[in-house]
C-alpha cells in the first residue's frame, strides 16, 4: 500500500486485506456475524477519531453497540441517542451502558473557554463557538456542557487543570441523564424484554496513555448495587470460582486468578437524583425516576 495513496482508496484497500486476514484466521467469523449480533455493552462516546471503541477495548465486531457524538452527551430530548439506547437494552439485550469521555476533548475545551469568558451572558443563548451564531446546531448542542463548565467555577483555574474536571463532570452528568431515561428506569423497575440486568457506568479514556479509567459512578437495578471497590474479605457460604472473563472481555485483557465471586447485597438506602448541573438540557417529559439505586464503585483488579 503506497504512503501517498488517496485516503479513501487506502481504506478500501486496507478493508480488503483485513477481510482476507479474518477469513483466513477464523473462517466462520463472517458467516456467524451475518446471523445476528449479541453485544454485551452499549458504548456512548465522543466522535473523536482518537478513541476507537473496539480497538481500545480489544473487542471484536459484534461485541460493542456504539453511539458517538460531540463530547459524549446523552440528552433526554435527543431521539437519536434515546432510540439507540432503547434498541440496545430491549432488543439486543446489552447488560452494560458505558458513557466514555476522554482527555483533550475538543468539545469540552471549547465549552471551558466559553465558560471562562468574562463577557458570557447566561441569560441569553450561548455561542460556545464564537464564529457561529448561538442558534447554530453546534452551539445548541454544546450549550448544556458550557453551562456545566460555568457551574464548576473554574474561571481562575489553569486550563490544564480545569479541562480534566470538565471532562469528568460531563461524564457524570451523562450517567445521571442515563438514569432518568425510560429505557433504563423501566429496565430497573419492570425488567427487560430479554431478562438481563442492566448497569450504567462512566469512564474516561486517556489519549496520552491509551488507558481507560473508571470514575466509580456505576449503577444497577435495585436491590443490587455496584461491586465493592475492594475484594470481598470473607467467603460467602458457597464459593464459586471465577472461570469466565469479566464482562465478556478477552482473558488476555483481564486476569482474575483467585478472586472471590461477585455477589450482591441490599443497599442501605437509595439516593434520589439531586437537582444540579446534571439537569441542564433535560426534558421534564423524560425525567421520571424517583429513587434510582445507590451509586458505587466497581471492583478494581490488580
Amino acid at each position: 500500500m503506497s504512503r501517498h495513496e488517496h485516503p479513501i482508496q487506502r481504506m478500501l484497500t486496507a478493508n480488503a486485506q483485513w477481510a482476507e486476514d479474518v477469513q483466513r484466521a477464523e473462517p466462520s467469523f463472517f458467516e456467524q456475524s451475518a446471523k445476528g449480533q449479541s453485544p454485551h455493552t452499549l458504548w456512548i462516546g465522543c466522535a473523536d477519531s482518537r478513541v476507537p471503541d473496539s480497538i481500545v477495548t480489544g473487542s471484536k465486531p459484534g461485541e460493542i453497540f456504539v453511539h458517538r457524538n460531540i463530547a459524549n452527551q446523552l440528552k433526554l430530548d435527543d431521539y437519536n441517542a434515546l432510540s439507540v439506547l432503547r434498541y440496545a437494552v430491549d432488543y439486543l439485550g446489552v447488560e452494560h451502558v458505558v458513557v466514555v469521555g476522554h482527555t483533550e476533548c475538543g468539545g469540552a475545551a471549547a465549552c471551558l473557554a466559553a465558560a471562562q469568558d468574562v463577557n458570557l451572558d447566561l441569560d441569553k443563548p450561548i455561542a460556545t463557538v464564537g464564529s457561529l451564531p448561538p442558534d447554530s446546531s453546534l452551539n445548541r448542542w454544546l450549550e448544556p456542557l458550557t453551562r456545566l463548565a460555568v457551574s464548576l467555577e473554574l474561571s481562575s483555574t489553569p486550563h490544564e487543570e480545569a479541562l480534566p474536571l470538565v471532562v469528568e463532570e460531563n461524564v457524570k452528568m451523562q450517567v445521571e441523564n442515563l438514569a432518568k431515561t425510560h429505557a433504563i428506569t423501566e429496565a430497573w423497575t419492570k425488567g427487560t424484554r430479554k431478562g438481563q440486568d442492566v448497569w450504567i457506568h462512566g469512564w474516561v479514556y486517556d489519549i496520552s496513555t491509551g488507558k481507560l479509567r473508571d470514575l466509580n459512578v456505576s449503577r444497577g437495578p435495585p436491590p443490587k448495587k455496584p461491586l465493592a471497590e475492594t475484594p470481598v474479605c470473607a467467603e460467602p457460604e458457597e464459593y464459586i470460582p471465577v472461570d469466565e472473563p469479566v464482562y465478556g472481555q478477552p482473558s488476555d485483557y483481564i486476569h482474575v486468578d483467585n478472586a472471590l465471586p461477585y455477589y450482591y447485597e441490599e443497599p442501605e438506602e437509595y439516593n434520589p437524583i439531586k437537582a444540579g448541573p446534571a439537569h441542564y438540557g433535560v426534558s421534564e417529559e423524560y425525567a421520571q425516576v424517583d429513587k434510582p439505586p445507590k451509586a458505587g464503585p466497581i471492583q478494581v483488579f490488580a
